[in-house]
């Protein structure tokens, strides 16, 4: 399709007879469809999409959009998509803007044709500059109504003023978006600028003779035009004088501004200013300084801030308000303006924006204002077709932030909200949440990993289907999210997901829904709520592997210092499981009591109980376990002095990388063999290649341990810095978490550190932190290494005696576990310890 002129003229023989109804120009356009061959409201959307591509203004519109300007019952018409329908009927651009033409008029723009064109003065004050005045440049300035476009626009002038590169200023008024009157037709804007300039040619000349008239009335005059409030590109490009520095404002992006101005030949350069509303605090700060030495309280502004939706016009009305209501509190100024409605100084001017769209693309907004957080357009266009469809012409106008997630600002989000609970009924509302629940666990399902932005998403389309109804498809959601927990991590949503769906589901689905809420429970480092969950889904579920929950449960006491609830848990699961034939989960219990004794310093019955559950995790086939058993029995190999079948296990172990264990665990394993064995160099290179092995989706346990492990074996080879940061790293990972393990460790190395840098009492102090530590954990190998460690405290503070107690205490336990240090520890120290 042609290029259509936008300053094409006003030629009434290019229109039907006798149309000043909206029923006569549906008829009017049906006829001239019927003498087009009848071509379907979808083939009309698709020839206007091609010529849209052609002038780089877009896409095409939806097939019911198209379908709506043939409506008799209309009260308003959509001039630009008038414009492009006629031209994909006739392919005759001054035809199809006759048609424009003849809409407004419909639209009322007769009725308000008159276009005001006033005169800005010179300041009388300096003003400080804003931006480098530019000759003959055009500035766009677009965001929502209220944020502050004309503000801006006069400030520029009066830069321009300022810097002496302007001598007049004209604003004219072109109500693209007004509330009341319609919006000025081009041809009439320039008849009004061409009076005020002084232009020559009489009010019936044709628009380029008007341009041109201006043109020359301006050639010898540094001006500056601000063309307030324009509706489109098309409609403002018609307007700009060449050589003239205009300043536009609109709630429109002007979307296809710069292809229309070159396709003109308008050569000036084009910048663009987007606003948007101010933040919280800043709307808040605004509110304060205009208070002309009146305070109010922080949590009064805060409201306030917040009420203002961080637009400037309605700081300025609340400031305004309380300038005017000396004798109100803070409190009842706060209470009159935070509320959703119709105090709310936000929503009058968002009104007119609201009102201005088609009734589909503001059932599109309507949809978008109930997510509680960004979604992504792909799961939306999945969902709802006809309103990812509308989201570019949303953007348009601000009301959609650009990208591919999709946002609201939260004014237009409460302003729309309040419109779809009181426009749209229940039932549409829960067919939409239903679509999207469903839409996003496809997308759960069939994409690749999650990311923390779909994540979000998840939770989204959780609180919209919770408040909606749809509990069926937010509990299939949520099982699909909870599977995705040990591989994509992002608890914290999914766990929000869950328990929306726990809340809803019905009792076949709870068991399984508690039980995931507790892995979730677990990763966030909420231990108590996931021993909850994990309790209730012991009592719900079906235990198609009895036992298996109660080795959970055992797991996380341990993970806790519990070790004797622990070892109750395992030692019930395992014979819970022997009971019902379970095999795997007896394996399992077993090989935890193992481990749990190996903790424990009871290093003969940890041989005793590995070995059980190694002959019943083969009978059972159990391959995780066996990689399980094989790490912790290194542990075991490492304890005992057995270094070189400690050493090739956890090598093994890291080459092959069986199932059952994170690989970057395995570094853990050897890097503890490596540290016993007295190579701590060998130890931190182990320990580096496992947090580059890392993808984040450990358990929350693994890095932390990592990190304390690190710690030791960098101050064994003295790079005492980057050991007090990874110890301190590693407290602070596990701070408020629970699983406190890694503690005495982490406080032994630093008190080590401190020993090292000559800190002797500040090695004692954060010695006896780790001794109390590992004694309330019950961790009996790190109660041991407490007292090495203010052994040689003592040792360096000259006391002996005390050196002496404590060297002897730790001597003991190791020799009582049966531990290989002990040895070493009585040929450091045999004056000491012998």
């Amino acid at each position: 399709m042609p290029r259509t002129d936008p300053a094409a003229g006003d030629d009434r023989s290019l229109l039907p007879d006798d149309v000043d109804t909206f029923e006569a120009f549906a008829r009017a356009l049906g006829a001239l469809r019927r003498d087009g061959g009848l071509p379907s409201y979808e083939e009309i959307a698709r020839r206007i999409g091609r010529g849209r591509a052609e002038a780089g203004r877009g896409g095409p519109p939806a097939k019911v959009t198209v379908y709506d300007c043939f409506r008799p019952n209309r009260q308003r018409l959509d001039i630009d998509l008038v414009h492009d329908i006629v031209l994909a009927l006739t392919d005759d651009a001054r035809r199809a803007d006759a048609w424009r033409h003849l809409a407004q008029t419909l639209n009322g723009a007769r009725l308000g044709a008159h276009v005001v064109v006033t005169t800005m003065s010179a300041p009388s004050t300096p003003v400080s500059s804003v931006t480098d005045p530019t000759d003959g440049a055009v500035t766009i300035v677009t965001g929502l109504p209220g944020v502050g476009k004309s503000t801006l626009a006069r400030t520029l002038v009066r830069t321009e003023f300022a810097a002496g590169t302007a001598d007049i200023a004209l604003v004219i008024e072109l109500r693209g978006y007004h509330a009341v009157l319609a919006p000025a037709e081009p041809v009439e804007a320039l008849r009004a600028l061409a009076r005020a300039v002084g232009a020559r040619g009489g009010s019936s000349a044709a628009p380029d003779l008007l341009r041109d008239g201006i043109e020359k009335a301006l050639a010898d005059r540094r001006a500056v035009l601000v063309f307030e409030d324009a509706r489109s590109a098309e409609d403002i490009v018609p307007l700009l004088p060449r050589g003239v520095r205009s300043i536009v404002t609109s709630r429109s992006t002007l979307h296809g501004f710069e292809e229309l101005a070159a396709a003109r030949a308008l050569r000036q350069p084009v910048a663009r200013r987007e606003l948007v509303p101010l933040p919280v605090d800043e709307a808040a700060a605004a509110i304060a300084a205009g208070l002309d030495g009146r305070t109010l309280p922080p949590a009064a502004l805060d409201r306030l801030g917040r009420a203002s939706g961080g637009i400037r016009l309605a700081i300025d009305l609340i400031v305004r308000f309380i300038r005017d209501h000396p004798d109100w509190t803070p409190d009842d100024v706060a209470e009159r303006f935070d509320v959703p409605s119709a105090g709310s100084p936000i929503h009058p001017l968002l009104d007119a924006v609201y009102q201005s769209l088609d009734a589909y693309d503001a059932a599109a907004l309507r949809r978008l204002s109930l997510f509680a957080a960004p979604v992504h357009v792909g799961t939306l266009r999945r969902a709802s077709p006809e309103t990812a469809s509308a989201v570019p012409r949303l953007r348009s106008l601000h009301l959609v932030d650009a990208g591919p997630h999709l946002t609201l600002h939260d004014a237009v989000r409460a302003h729309a909200r309040e419109r779809a609970l009181d426009e749209d009924p229940l039932s549409r509302r829960r067919s939409f949440a239903r679509a999207f629940a469903e839409a996003s666990r496809a997308r759960l399902e069939t994409g690749g990993r999650v990311d923390r932005a779909q994540a979000v998403e998840l939770h989204a389309a959780a609180v919209l289907a919770h408040e909606h109804g749809a509990d069926d498809e937010l509990v299939a959601l949520a099982v699909a999210a909870g599977e995705r927990l040990e591989e994509d991590g992002h608890w914290a949503e999914i766990v929000s997901v869950l328990e929306h769906a726990d809340a809803v589901a019905g009792p076949q689905h709870r068991g399984a829904l508690a039980e995931l809420m507790a892995r979730s429970y677990e990763k966030l480092g909420r231990t108590d709520d996931s021993l909850a969950s994990l309790h209730r889904a012991q009592r719900l579920g079906d235990e198609r592997m009895p036992g298996r929950l109660w080795n959970i449960i055992g797991n996380l006491h341990r993970s806790l210092g519990r070790w004797a609830e622990a070892q109750a848990a395992y030692r019930r699961a395992a014979a819970v499981a022997r009971e019902a034939g379970n095999r795997i989960t007896e394996g399992r219990a077993v090989g935890n009591e193992a481990n749990l004794a190996r903790l424990r310093g009871d290093l003969a019955e940890a041989c005793q109980l590995f070995d059980a559950a190694w002959a019943i995790t083969a009978v059972a086939g159990d391959t995780g376990n066996r990689t399980i058993l094989r790490s912790n029995r290194t542990f075991l190999h490492a304890a005992l002095g057995r270094f070189a079948d400690a050493e090739a296990e956890s090598r093994a172990l890291l080459a092959e990388d069986p199932p059952g264990m994170s690989p970057a665990y395995h570094t853990v394993t050897l890097a503890t063999v490596l540290l016993a064995d007295g190579r701590p160099a060998e130890a931190v290179a182990a320990l580096e290649h496992g947090q580059r092995m890392s993808d984040g989706a450990e358990g929350f346990d693994v890095l932390p341990e990592i990190r304390a492990l690190r710690a030791q074996a960098l101050q064994a080879v003295g790079r005492l810095d980057e050991a007090e940061r990874d110890a301190r790293a590693a407290l602070e990972a596990i701070d408020g978490t629970g699983f406190d393990l890694p503690v005495p460790d982490a406080l032994g190395t630093l008190a080590l550190v401190a020993l090292d840098r000559g800190r002797t009492d500040d090695a004692a102090s954060l010695a006896t932190e780790a001794l109390a530590a590992a004694e309330r954990l019950g961790d009996v190998n790190e109660v041991a290494r407490a007292h090495e460690i203010l052994g040689r405290a003592a040792i360096a503070a000259g006391d002996d005696e005390r050196a002496r107690r404590h060297l002897r205490d730790s001597v003991r336990i190791l020799r009582r576990m049966g531990h290989e240090r002990a040895g070493r520890l009585v040929s450091a120290f045999p004056a000491l310890v012998s």
